[in-house]
C-alpha cells in the first residue's frame, strides 16, 4: 500500500503521459457509447414481444419474457466472464 501511495504522489503531469491517460479515456467512452447502442439495438426487439398489447400470441410472449427475466438474473460479471 505505500509503495502504491508513493508512486502516486507527486503526481505524473509529463505531457506525453497525459496525452496517453486522455487517449485512454476516450477510448473507454467510445466503448461504452458502442455497449449502449448495441444493448439498445439487442433490447428493442424483446421489449416488443413481451409487451401484451403488441403481442397477442401467448407463446411468443411468454418466451421472450423467460429470455428476459434470464437475462436480468444473471449478473454483469458473469456476462463478462463468459463474452
Amino acid at each position: 500500500m505505500a509503495n502504491l501511495v508513493g508512486r502516486m504522489i507527486p503526481p505524473n503531469i509529463e505531457p506525453g503521459f497525459l496525452l496517453r491517460v486522455f487517449w485512454r479515456m476516450i477510448e473507454t467512452f467510445q466503448i461504452a457509447l458502442v455497449g449502449t447502442a448495441i444493448g439498445v439495438v439487442l433490447s428493442l426487439p424483446f421489449a416488443w414481444l413481451s409487451a401484451r398489447d403488441i403481442t397477442p400470441l401467448g407463446p411468443f410472449r411468454h418466451i421472450s419474457r423467460i429470455l428476459v427475466s434470464l437475462f436480468r438474473t444473471v449478473p454483469d460479471l458473469v456476462w463478462a466472464l463468459l463474452f
